[in-house]
Protein backbone atom coordinates (compact mmCIF):
# COMPACT_ATOMS: atom_id res chain seq x y z
CA UNK A 1 0.00 0.00 0.00
CA UNK A 2 1.24 3.23 -0.88
CA UNK A 3 -0.18 6.85 0.15
CA UNK A 4 1.36 9.85 -2.13
CA UNK A 5 0.81 13.43 -2.00
CA UNK A 6 1.64 16.71 -3.56
CA UNK A 7 1.02 20.23 -3.27
CA UNK A 8 -1.37 19.68 -6.07
CA UNK A 9 -2.82 17.05 -7.46
CA UNK A 10 -4.61 17.59 -11.00
CA UNK A 11 -7.94 15.44 -9.98
CA UNK A 12 -10.65 13.48 -11.58
CA UNK A 13 -13.04 16.73 -12.05
CA UNK A 14 -10.00 18.85 -14.26
CA UNK A 15 -9.60 21.08 -11.45
CA UNK A 16 -6.55 21.37 -8.51
CA UNK A 17 -6.96 19.42 -5.62
CA UNK A 18 -4.42 20.76 -2.66
CA UNK A 19 -2.46 18.68 -0.32
CA UNK A 20 -4.63 15.83 -1.60
CA UNK A 21 -3.99 12.00 -1.16
CA UNK A 22 -3.57 9.10 -4.02
CA UNK A 23 -4.04 5.86 -2.11
CA UNK A 24 -2.72 2.97 -3.78
CA UNK A 25 -2.67 -1.14 -3.59
CA UNK A 26 0.20 -3.54 -4.00
CA UNK A 27 -0.44 -3.80 -8.03
CA UNK A 28 -0.78 0.14 -8.22
CA UNK A 29 -4.46 0.50 -8.47
CA UNK A 30 -5.80 3.48 -6.76
CA UNK A 31 -8.14 2.70 -4.20
CA UNK A 32 -8.85 6.27 -2.92
CA UNK A 33 -8.79 9.72 -3.78
CA UNK A 34 -8.31 11.35 -0.67
CA UNK A 35 -9.43 15.50 -0.17
CA UNK A 36 -8.04 16.84 2.86
CA UNK A 37 -9.85 20.37 2.03
CA UNK A 38 -6.19 21.59 1.38
CA UNK A 39 -4.81 20.98 4.91
CA UNK A 40 -2.59 17.91 5.54
CA UNK A 41 -2.19 16.00 8.69
CA UNK A 42 0.67 13.44 9.36
CA UNK A 43 0.04 9.75 8.42
CA UNK A 44 2.61 7.10 9.00
CA UNK A 45 4.23 5.95 5.81
CA UNK A 46 2.64 8.84 3.30
CA UNK A 47 5.02 10.25 0.67
CA UNK A 48 4.92 13.71 0.13
CA UNK A 49 6.24 15.87 -3.08
CA UNK A 50 6.90 19.37 -3.87
CA UNK A 51 5.31 19.30 -7.56
CA UNK A 52 2.06 18.53 -8.51
CA UNK A 53 0.77 15.15 -9.34
CA UNK A 54 -0.81 13.84 -12.42
CA UNK A 55 -2.02 10.46 -14.12
CA UNK A 56 0.47 9.29 -16.23
CA UNK A 57 0.45 10.35 -20.45
CA UNK A 58 -1.18 9.02 -22.75
CA UNK A 59 1.02 9.41 -26.54
CA UNK A 60 -1.30 9.22 -29.09
CA UNK A 61 0.92 9.43 -31.47
CA UNK A 62 4.51 7.84 -32.36
CA UNK A 63 6.32 5.81 -34.45
CA UNK A 64 8.68 3.42 -32.71
CA UNK A 65 10.07 1.84 -35.60
CA UNK A 66 11.27 4.92 -36.57
CA UNK A 67 13.54 5.75 -33.61
CA UNK A 68 17.13 4.40 -35.10
CA UNK A 69 16.63 8.04 -36.87
CA UNK A 70 17.39 10.16 -34.42
CA UNK A 71 19.21 13.27 -35.49
CA UNK A 72 19.99 11.17 -39.09
CA UNK A 73 17.02 13.33 -40.35
CA UNK A 74 17.36 17.23 -41.81
CA UNK A 75 15.42 20.02 -40.11
CA UNK A 76 12.59 22.56 -41.31
CA UNK A 77 12.82 21.24 -44.96
CA UNK A 78 9.48 20.91 -45.60
CA UNK A 79 7.41 17.65 -45.31
CA UNK A 80 8.29 16.21 -49.45
CA UNK A 81 11.68 16.44 -48.29
CA UNK A 82 11.15 14.60 -45.35
CA UNK A 83 9.42 11.81 -46.53
CA UNK A 84 12.26 11.66 -48.97
CA UNK A 85 14.72 11.49 -46.09
CA UNK A 86 12.52 8.48 -44.58
CA UNK A 87 12.56 7.26 -47.46
CA UNK A 88 16.06 6.51 -48.23
CA UNK A 89 16.97 6.48 -44.98
CA UNK A 90 14.78 4.21 -42.96
CA UNK A 91 15.95 0.75 -43.85
CA UNK A 92 18.75 -0.54 -41.56
CA UNK A 93 20.15 -3.70 -39.56
CA UNK A 94 17.50 -4.92 -37.83
CA UNK A 95 19.74 -5.33 -34.45
CA UNK A 96 20.09 -0.82 -34.86
CA UNK A 97 16.04 -0.88 -35.17
CA UNK A 98 15.75 -2.82 -32.20
CA UNK A 99 18.42 -0.88 -29.84
CA UNK A 100 16.70 2.07 -30.52
CA UNK A 101 13.61 0.93 -30.45
CA UNK A 102 14.19 -0.21 -27.05
CA UNK A 103 15.41 2.84 -26.01
CA UNK A 104 12.60 4.66 -26.96
CA UNK A 105 10.36 2.28 -24.84
CA UNK A 106 12.10 2.71 -22.17
CA UNK A 107 12.43 6.62 -22.19
CA UNK A 108 8.69 6.66 -23.38
CA UNK A 109 8.39 5.02 -20.25
CA UNK A 110 10.70 7.10 -18.06
CA UNK A 111 8.94 10.07 -19.33
CA UNK A 112 5.56 9.44 -17.30
CA UNK A 113 4.19 7.68 -20.52
CA UNK A 114 1.52 4.89 -19.72
CA UNK A 115 0.15 4.10 -23.22
CA UNK A 116 0.93 5.02 -26.96
CA UNK A 117 -1.00 4.96 -29.97
CA UNK A 118 2.10 3.66 -32.24
CA UNK A 119 2.24 3.96 -35.98
CA UNK A 120 3.62 0.66 -37.68
CA UNK A 121 4.46 -0.89 -41.30
CA UNK A 122 6.43 -4.15 -40.47
CA UNK A 123 6.22 -6.32 -37.39
CA UNK A 124 10.16 -5.86 -36.36
CA UNK A 125 8.98 -4.35 -32.77
CA UNK A 126 6.35 -6.51 -31.70
CA UNK A 127 8.64 -8.59 -29.27
CA UNK A 128 9.42 -5.38 -27.70
CA UNK A 129 5.95 -4.26 -27.35
CA UNK A 130 4.88 -7.77 -25.60
CA UNK A 131 7.31 -6.98 -23.19
CA UNK A 132 7.33 -3.69 -22.56
CA UNK A 133 5.45 -2.12 -19.36
CA UNK A 134 3.24 0.80 -22.03
CA UNK A 135 0.58 -0.21 -23.33
CA UNK A 136 0.45 0.25 -26.90
CA UNK A 137 -2.42 0.62 -29.92
CA UNK A 138 -0.86 0.33 -33.49
CA UNK A 139 -1.94 1.44 -35.91
CA UNK A 140 -0.67 -0.53 -39.28
CA UNK A 141 -0.38 2.16 -42.11
CA UNK A 142 -1.54 1.34 -45.26
CA UNK A 143 -0.90 3.15 -48.42
CA UNK A 144 0.53 2.99 -52.26
CA UNK A 145 -0.42 5.08 -55.22
CA UNK A 146 0.03 1.95 -57.50
CA UNK A 147 -3.62 0.76 -57.95
CA UNK A 148 -1.96 -2.07 -59.48
CA UNK A 149 -0.67 -3.38 -56.00
CA UNK A 150 -3.65 -2.14 -54.03
CA UNK A 151 -4.35 -6.30 -53.32
CA UNK A 152 -1.21 -7.10 -52.80
CA UNK A 153 -0.82 -3.93 -50.10
CA UNK A 154 -3.77 -5.02 -48.61
CA UNK A 155 -2.75 -8.89 -48.13
CA UNK A 156 0.08 -7.75 -46.49
CA UNK A 157 -1.50 -5.63 -43.65
CA UNK A 158 -3.75 -8.02 -43.48
CA UNK A 159 -1.20 -10.54 -42.34
CA UNK A 160 0.53 -7.68 -40.39
CA UNK A 161 -2.40 -7.27 -38.27
CA UNK A 162 -2.77 -11.30 -37.61
CA UNK A 163 0.77 -10.87 -36.27
CA UNK A 164 -0.38 -8.64 -34.04
CA UNK A 165 -3.26 -10.99 -32.86
CA UNK A 166 -1.41 -13.73 -32.32
CA UNK A 167 0.92 -11.73 -30.08
CA UNK A 168 -1.90 -10.80 -28.02
CA UNK A 169 -1.32 -7.22 -29.09
CA UNK A 170 -4.07 -4.61 -30.13
CA UNK A 171 -3.75 -2.97 -33.31
CA UNK A 172 -6.52 -1.62 -36.00
CA UNK A 173 -5.69 -0.78 -39.63
CA UNK A 174 -5.38 2.35 -40.71
CA UNK A 175 -4.73 4.97 -43.90
CA UNK A 176 -1.51 6.65 -44.27
CA UNK A 177 -2.71 10.54 -45.37
CA UNK A 178 -5.24 11.67 -47.84
CA UNK A 179 -2.62 11.79 -50.17
CA UNK A 180 -1.28 8.14 -50.10
CA UNK A 181 -4.47 5.91 -50.43
CA UNK A 182 -6.12 5.90 -53.57
CA UNK A 183 -9.65 5.39 -52.86
CA UNK A 184 -9.94 1.71 -53.84
CA UNK A 185 -7.69 0.95 -50.49
CA UNK A 186 -9.18 3.51 -48.84
CA UNK A 187 -12.58 1.91 -49.15
CA UNK A 188 -11.44 -1.30 -48.08
CA UNK A 189 -9.28 0.05 -44.78
CA UNK A 190 -12.91 2.14 -43.96
CA UNK A 191 -14.95 -1.41 -44.31
CA UNK A 192 -12.77 -2.90 -42.53
CA UNK A 193 -12.95 -0.75 -39.68
CA UNK A 194 -16.88 -0.14 -39.91
CA UNK A 195 -17.39 -4.16 -39.57
CA UNK A 196 -14.54 -4.46 -36.68
CA UNK A 197 -15.14 -1.35 -34.61
CA UNK A 198 -11.85 0.36 -35.35
CA UNK A 199 -10.37 3.38 -34.41
CA UNK A 200 -9.55 5.49 -37.37
CA UNK A 201 -6.36 7.42 -37.44
CA UNK A 202 -3.99 9.95 -40.45
CA UNK A 203 -1.64 12.25 -40.58
CA UNK A 204 -3.86 15.08 -41.94
CA UNK A 205 -2.61 18.58 -43.19
CA UNK A 206 0.83 18.40 -42.03
CA UNK A 207 2.14 20.68 -45.06
CA UNK A 208 0.22 23.24 -47.06
CA UNK A 209 0.39 21.42 -50.67
CA UNK A 210 -1.66 18.69 -49.39
CA UNK A 211 -4.02 21.19 -49.17
CA UNK A 212 -3.08 22.63 -52.81
CA UNK A 213 -2.91 19.09 -54.03
CA UNK A 214 -6.46 18.77 -53.24
CA UNK A 215 -7.53 22.22 -54.57
CA UNK A 216 -6.03 22.27 -58.23
CA UNK A 217 -3.72 19.43 -58.57
CA UNK A 218 -0.99 22.07 -57.39
CA UNK A 219 2.27 22.08 -54.95
CA UNK A 220 5.69 20.31 -53.66
CA UNK A 221 3.68 17.36 -52.99
CA UNK A 222 2.42 16.65 -55.82
CA UNK A 223 5.39 17.68 -58.15
CA UNK A 224 7.68 15.29 -55.56
CA UNK A 225 5.24 12.29 -56.42
CA UNK A 226 6.00 13.28 -59.85
CA UNK A 227 9.50 12.78 -59.72
CA UNK A 228 9.06 9.69 -57.75
CA UNK A 229 7.29 8.16 -60.81
CA UNK A 230 3.95 8.11 -58.81
CA UNK A 231 0.31 9.45 -59.98
CA UNK A 232 -2.39 10.20 -57.40
CA UNK A 233 -5.39 9.34 -59.95
CA UNK A 234 -7.01 7.16 -58.06
CA UNK A 235 -7.84 9.82 -55.33
CA UNK A 236 -11.27 11.80 -56.43
CA UNK A 237 -12.28 15.12 -55.51
CA UNK A 238 -10.56 18.16 -56.29
CA UNK A 239 -11.24 21.88 -55.39
CA UNK A 240 -11.59 21.31 -51.77
CA UNK A 241 -8.61 21.35 -49.16
CA UNK A 242 -7.92 17.88 -48.45
CA UNK A 243 -9.72 17.27 -45.13
CA UNK A 244 -13.15 18.16 -46.16
CA UNK A 245 -12.41 16.06 -49.30
CA UNK A 246 -11.82 12.79 -47.52
CA UNK A 247 -14.37 13.28 -44.95
CA UNK A 248 -17.77 11.79 -46.69
CA UNK A 249 -15.45 8.74 -47.37
CA UNK A 250 -14.71 7.82 -43.83
CA UNK A 251 -17.10 6.25 -40.91
CA UNK A 252 -18.61 9.22 -39.20
CA UNK A 253 -19.09 6.82 -35.66
CA UNK A 254 -15.98 5.47 -35.16
CA UNK A 255 -13.14 7.05 -32.68
CA UNK A 256 -11.15 9.18 -35.39
CA UNK A 257 -7.66 10.78 -34.94
CA UNK A 258 -6.41 13.72 -37.01
CA UNK A 259 -2.79 13.63 -36.69
CA UNK A 260 -0.49 17.26 -36.70
CA UNK A 261 -3.24 19.34 -38.47
CA UNK A 262 -0.74 22.16 -38.89
CA UNK A 263 -2.68 23.63 -42.32
CA UNK A 264 -6.23 22.68 -41.08
CA UNK A 265 -8.41 25.97 -41.13
CA UNK A 266 -11.41 26.59 -39.31
CA UNK A 267 -14.15 25.99 -42.07
CA UNK A 268 -12.35 22.70 -42.00
CA UNK A 269 -12.70 22.31 -38.42
CA UNK A 270 -16.33 23.10 -38.39
CA UNK A 271 -16.92 20.44 -41.65
CA UNK A 272 -14.94 18.04 -39.57
CA UNK A 273 -17.22 18.71 -36.14
CA UNK A 274 -20.53 18.28 -38.36
CA UNK A 275 -19.65 14.74 -39.57
CA UNK A 276 -17.70 12.86 -36.60
CA UNK A 277 -19.06 11.27 -33.97
CA UNK A 278 -15.68 10.43 -32.45
CA UNK A 279 -13.42 12.79 -33.43
CA UNK A 280 -9.89 13.79 -31.81
CA UNK A 281 -7.52 16.17 -32.71
CA UNK A 282 -3.48 14.78 -32.49
CA UNK A 283 -1.29 17.69 -32.28
CA UNK A 284 2.70 16.72 -32.01
CA UNK A 285 4.28 20.81 -32.15
CA UNK A 286 7.58 19.45 -31.83
CA UNK A 287 7.02 17.28 -34.64
CA UNK A 288 5.78 20.05 -36.37
CA UNK A 289 8.45 22.79 -35.82
CA UNK A 290 11.02 20.28 -36.73
CA UNK A 291 9.53 19.12 -39.98
CA UNK A 292 7.77 22.60 -41.39
CA UNK A 293 8.78 24.98 -38.49
CA UNK A 294 5.34 25.77 -38.42
CA UNK A 295 2.46 25.16 -35.43
CA UNK A 296 -1.17 24.12 -35.55
CA UNK A 297 -3.36 27.32 -35.20
CA UNK A 298 -4.59 25.85 -31.86
CA UNK A 299 -6.43 28.47 -30.86
CA UNK A 300 -8.72 28.42 -33.65
CA UNK A 301 -9.02 24.89 -32.35
CA UNK A 302 -10.21 26.22 -28.53
CA UNK A 303 -12.11 28.40 -29.54
CA UNK A 304 -14.78 25.53 -30.73
CA UNK A 305 -14.11 23.35 -27.75
CA UNK A 306 -12.83 20.74 -30.02
CA UNK A 307 -11.22 17.18 -27.91
CA UNK A 308 -6.75 17.60 -28.28
CA UNK A 309 -4.97 14.93 -27.53
CA UNK A 310 -1.02 14.73 -27.53
CA UNK A 311 1.59 13.29 -29.49
CA UNK A 312 5.87 12.82 -29.65
CA UNK A 313 5.74 11.63 -33.58
CA UNK A 314 9.03 9.93 -33.59
CA UNK A 315 12.71 10.31 -33.17
CA UNK A 316 13.05 11.17 -37.32
CA UNK A 317 11.42 14.30 -35.89
CA UNK A 318 12.14 14.78 -32.64
CA UNK A 319 15.08 15.31 -29.69
CA UNK A 320 12.84 13.62 -27.15
CA UNK A 321 10.19 11.59 -26.74
CA UNK A 322 8.20 13.35 -24.08
CA UNK A 323 4.45 14.71 -23.92
CA UNK A 324 5.65 16.60 -21.41
CA UNK A 325 7.52 18.86 -23.68
CA UNK A 326 4.90 18.98 -26.32
CA UNK A 327 3.12 20.53 -23.72
CA UNK A 328 5.92 23.05 -22.53
CA UNK A 329 6.13 23.68 -26.23
CA UNK A 330 2.11 24.63 -26.62
CA UNK A 331 2.33 26.68 -23.33
CA UNK A 332 5.15 28.81 -24.65
CA UNK A 333 3.34 29.73 -28.13
CA UNK A 334 0.04 29.64 -26.78
CA UNK A 335 0.05 30.77 -23.08
CA UNK A 336 -3.53 31.93 -22.59
CA UNK A 337 -4.33 27.87 -22.70
CA UNK A 338 -4.03 26.84 -19.17
CA UNK A 339 -2.13 23.98 -17.36
CA UNK A 340 -5.57 22.34 -16.61
CA UNK A 341 -6.22 21.76 -20.47
CA UNK A 342 -2.74 20.91 -21.36
CA UNK A 343 -3.01 18.12 -19.42
CA UNK A 344 -6.34 17.15 -19.86
CA UNK A 345 -5.00 16.33 -23.44
CA UNK A 346 -2.22 14.48 -22.47
CA UNK A 347 -4.38 12.44 -20.04
CA UNK A 348 -7.94 11.35 -20.57
CA UNK A 349 -8.51 13.14 -23.73
CA UNK A 350 -6.06 10.62 -25.33
CA UNK A 351 -7.40 8.02 -22.80
CA UNK A 352 -10.43 8.21 -24.36
CA UNK A 353 -9.49 8.36 -27.84
CA UNK A 354 -7.42 5.57 -27.61
CA UNK A 355 -10.47 3.56 -25.88
CA UNK A 356 -8.35 2.75 -22.53
CA UNK A 357 -10.26 5.30 -20.24
CA UNK A 358 -11.37 2.43 -18.14
CA UNK A 359 -7.77 2.25 -16.99
CA UNK A 360 -5.68 5.38 -17.64
CA UNK A 361 -6.29 8.87 -17.78
CA UNK A 362 -7.74 9.76 -14.10
CA UNK A 363 -6.94 9.33 -10.68
CA UNK A 364 -10.08 7.31 -9.75
CA UNK A 365 -10.89 4.16 -7.61
CA UNK A 366 -10.01 1.08 -9.69
CA UNK A 367 -7.42 2.44 -12.29
CA UNK A 368 -4.01 1.83 -12.62
CA UNK A 369 -3.46 5.25 -14.41
CA UNK A 370 0.19 5.99 -13.10
CA UNK A 371 1.56 8.66 -11.09
CA UNK A 372 3.68 11.15 -12.44
CA UNK A 373 5.35 13.99 -10.63
CA UNK A 374 5.88 17.39 -12.14
CA UNK A 375 8.67 19.45 -10.50
CA UNK A 376 9.51 22.30 -10.53
CA UNK A 377 6.10 24.07 -10.84
CA UNK A 378 4.81 27.84 -10.92
CA UNK A 379 2.58 27.90 -8.43
CA UNK A 380 1.20 31.47 -8.00
CA UNK A 381 0.42 31.59 -11.87
CA UNK A 382 -0.28 27.28 -11.96
CA UNK A 383 1.95 26.97 -14.86
CA UNK A 384 4.66 24.92 -16.31
CA UNK A 385 8.33 26.07 -15.98
CA UNK A 386 10.85 25.45 -18.73
CA UNK A 387 12.52 23.50 -16.26
CA UNK A 388 9.71 21.54 -15.21
CA UNK A 389 10.50 17.75 -15.38
CA UNK A 390 8.65 14.40 -14.94
CA UNK A 391 9.40 12.30 -11.90
CA UNK A 392 7.75 8.96 -12.35
CA UNK A 393 6.53 7.67 -9.15
CA UNK A 394 4.19 5.05 -10.21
Amino acid sequence: MRKISANYIFAESGKWLKNGIIHLNDENIITKVQHTEGVLQEEANLEFYNGVLCPAFVNTHCHLELSHLKHNIQKHTSLPDFINQIHKKRNAESATILKAARSADSLMFANGIVAVGDIVNNEIVIEIKKNSKIRYISFLETFGLNEALIEERWENTLALLKLYENSHLEAFIVPHAPYSVPDDLLKKITDFATANIGIISFHNQETESENSLFQNETGILLESFRDWGLSVAGISGRGKNSLPNILTKLPAGLHTLLVHNTFTTEDDILQATNYFQNLFWVFCPNANLYIENKLPNVSLFTKHNQTITIGTDSFASNSNLSVLEELKTLQRFFPEISTNELLTWATINGAKALKIENRFGTFQEGKQSGVNLITPFNFKEMKLLPESKIQRLV
